[in-house]
């Protein structure tokens, strides 16, 4: 009987700890904190970084695409389509190296 007792607690540990609300996200949820050194390390929460205890930082949201006339720099624009100035075809920005 005392090793049915002893049994049964230690099952009712392991779920409880199991249970535990954790940060991290799961499956299809979007994560706003990354471990800047471990970029596995996600969460939902600030907080610190499970592996090296560094703060997390947020995440930087995907730039949306940008286009630009290449003789009008000033015609902006976040889809393609035509400068209103020149009629010329408005290419996709590149990134800055």
């Amino acid at each position: 009987m005392n090793k049915f007792i002893t049994v049964s607690l230690l099952l009712v540990a392991a779920i409880a700890f199991s249970c535990k609300q954790n940060p991290k996200t799961n499956v299809g949820e979007a994560a706003a904190y990354i471990c800047p050194m471990h970029p596995a390390e996600v969460s939902v929460t600030p907080g610190v970084c499970a592996v090296c205890k560094m703060a997390l930082i947020p995440m930087e949201a995907p730039a949306a695409a940008a286009y630009t006339c290449p003789m009008h720099p000033e015609v902006k624009s976040d889809k393609p389509g035509t400068c209103p100035e020149c009629k010329m075809d408005l290419e996709p920005v590149k990134p800055k190296e």
